[in-house]
């Protein structure tokens, strides 16, 4: 008399058994490890050292500080400051610093000092 498989387990199979297949194993984030900011596609991108450059009004933007040492920017004698939250005298470090453009349209002139190898001051901004 043929023995029939126990109910809860699966009866043998003649032949090689199948092979599972592999899990894909994910790389564990190292501790030390830090999440970069992604960075901001709105955002453009201004050359602290750069001349005659233009942008909307009420606009935010990014110094870009590609020199070896901060960059300061300072107001043109008793011209108008273009910049919303950024004091002048203010440093632009090695990298990026946010700024915002004023909300009236015009040409206005600032200075930098520092690390802008030809200054060329003034600087010119036309704020459309």
């Amino acid at each position: 008399m043929a023995q029939k498989a126990h109910p809860r387990k699966k009866a043998a199979k003649k032949g090689h058994p199948k092979p599972k297949p592999a899990k894909a194993k994910r790389p564990k984030p190292k501790a030390t490890q830090k999440a970069r900011p992604k960075p901001t596609a709105d955002v453009t991108q201004t050359d602290v050292c750069s001349d005659n450059w233009s942008g909307s009004a009420n606009e935010d933007f990014e110094w870009v500080n590609g020199t070896s040492a901060a960059v300061d920017i300072k107001q043109d004698g008793s011209n108008t400051w273009p910049f919303q939250n950024f004091a002048s005298g203010s440093s632009v470090p090695v990298g990026t610093q946010s700024c915002q453009l004023i909300g009236t349209k015009g040409t206005y002139t600032y200075k930098v000092e520092g690390g802008c190898p030809q200054l060329g001051n003034p600087k010119t901004v036309i704020i459309t």
